[in-house]
Order: C-alpha cells, then structure tokens, then sequence
C-alpha cells in the first residue's frame, strides 16, 4: 500500500468553482465531493467534455435521498436508477442513485465515510464543495504523467473483480502499460484471489458483470487498441474473466489482435468474440453477456445483453 504525501489544498480556478455550483443546484446538497476520472481531466484540459459525474455525499439517509431525487427531477434530471444497494470494502454499505439528462449523466453515492471512495493512487484526487478546493493525496496528476498506478488499500479489503475491472479502465483510459512490473504484480495478485473467489451473493454476482463491462470499456476507449488487446491476452487477463475463450485466444490470436481497432462500442467486442466461439464455449459467454441486464442504466451493456436474444 502506498502512503499518503503531505496533502496540499488547491484552490479551484473560476472555470471549476462554476461546475461545482452547477452540481450544487442540481443536487440541492450543501456539501459534496466529485471524484473519478472527470476532477482530473478537467485539471489536465479545461476544455474536457464533462458527461459522467461521480458525485459522494456523506451519509445514508432515505429522506435526504428522496429530496436529492426531488431536487434532480425538478432540474430536469430523469432518475435511472433511485436506490442501488452496492458495498466497498466487502461489507461497508454505499446507497446510489443515477440520473441523466442530455448533456450529464450522474452517479450519486452515499455514504458514512466519503474517504473509502478510491483504491488506485490516480482515482483520488477530488473537488469538495463548499470549500471549492481540491485534494490530491496520493499524487494522481503526477501518477497520470508517469504512467504509473498503485494500490493504495489493501486488496484482501475490497471484490478482486471490482479491483480488476477498475485497474483496466484506468490503465485503458490514461495508457499506462499493463507490462511494467510492478503494473503487471497487482494483475497477478488480482487474478489469483479472483481463482480463489467463490461467487454466493447477488452483490458478488453484479460485481462480476461490472467486471465485463469494465473490459468492454477499457477495450474499446484504448487508444492503442491493437497494443492493449496484445497485452490482455498475454497477460491471461481475458481468460481470466472469459475461460471459455481461452480455445478461441489459442487458435485466433492474431484475428483478435488485427481485427479489435474496427471496435467503437461494447457489442463490437461481443461480436468479435462470439465470432471464434463454438459451443458449448459460446453457450457460457452468452450466459454472461445476457447477464448485462442488470446494468439497467447503461445503454450500452442493455445493447450487449440483447445481442444473444
């Protein structure tokens, strides 16, 4: 686990202090944090297009989330999701509710301790409202330029495939390599204790079906598409959510890798997939895929769990 620096408060710029108030008239809290990736993108580049908003608020209360959805709903907000059960650190209880409009797609969580939120050193940095300030304990922007990712939690504390899901994403999305060493320790940790997971609850079920969707994503935000596939296969990482594919990986290696640049969307990846699979290999992926529909609220994994339909 990787210590805290010495924490610094960063004043928000005007452009930032905007957003925040924003948030603020729509979710109708007095206090709040954004946190995720959007805190640093939009640190790194003032012109990010905003579209996903990870938003923590600090309690459980079911009044207090009825006036947030009220709030939403008169602001314009269609409510996508009204009260989500989820758990970080196994059993530490998070309340969410999700809401969109055209332009924002927002993820409320509640919670007793705000703090919880985040277990890789570069998804740490947040915004806090009223203070307008940030916080960037363990060093994310310099992580970011470095091209390098840490544990900062002990991994025996929180679903191995939740912690594998996000690990892609973030290595996907900010192009940190998969192959350097210390990268590459914490997919071994990680596939090991997934072996060793037994699947006995709704919540561990949904966690594994984040854990899809989050290959999905990462696969097709990659820049380097072709690289990162190269490195999923190599480092047994997709057989390890998909051992159904690991036939189709052996036998068409070099089809995935040459033909995963054409994906733009999640159902491409499921195609190309299902493209190698022969039964009864392609009956358990279509299992898995139709299990998407849980995730309700995204449009895209409700586009892969009808693909087998």
């Amino acid at each position: 686990m990787e210590k805290e620096i010495k924490v610094k408060i960063h004043r928000l710029p005007p452009y930032l202090k905007k957003i925040m108030s924003k948030i603020h008239n729509i979710i109708g809290e007095e206090r709040f944090i954004l946190y995720g990736s959007t805190p640093i993108d939009l640190l790194l580049n003032k012109r990010f297009k905003i579209d996903d908003l990870d938003i923590a608020i600090e309690g459980i209360n079911k009044n207090r989330i009825r006036k947030c959805r009220e709030k939403m709903k008169k602001q314009g907000f269609e409510i996508v999701e009204p009260f989500r059960k989820y758990y970080i650190h196994k059993n530490k209880e998070v309340v969410l509710v999700y809401a969109k409009n055209d332009r924002w797609f927002l993820d409320i969580a509640f919670l007793d301790n705000p703090t919880l939120i985040g277990h890789f050193n570069i998804e740490t940095l947040f915004f806090r409202y009223p203070q307008m300030d940030y916080l960037d304990k363990f060093g994310a922007i310099k992580s970011i330029k470095e091209k390098k990712i840490r544990l900062i939690r002990d991994s025996e504390k929180e679903n191995p495939h939740l912690l594998l899901g996000r690990f892609l994403r973030l290595c996907s999305k900010y192009e940190i390599p998969l192959k350097e060493n210390k990268h590459r320790k914490i997919l071994l940790d990680l596939q090991a204790k997934i072996e060793l997971w037994k699947i006995v609850s709704n919540f561990e079920k949904n966690a594994y079906t984040s854990c899809i969707s989050s290959l999905l994503k990462s696969i097709v935000q990659s820049n380097d598409k072709r690289l990162f596939m190269r490195n999923l296969i190599d480092a047994a990482v997709l057989i390890t959510i998909f051992p159904e594919l690991e036939n189709a990986v052996s036998v068409h290696r070099n089809e995935f890798v040459k033909e995963i640049p054409n994906v733009r969307k999640k159902l491409d990846v499921v195609v190309l997939f299902d493209k190698y699979l022969k039964t009864p290999e392609r009956k358990l992926f279509e299992r898995k895929i139709k299990a998407l529909k849980v995730r309700h609220w995204n449009k895209q994994d409700i586009d892969c769990s009808n693909y087998f339909v």
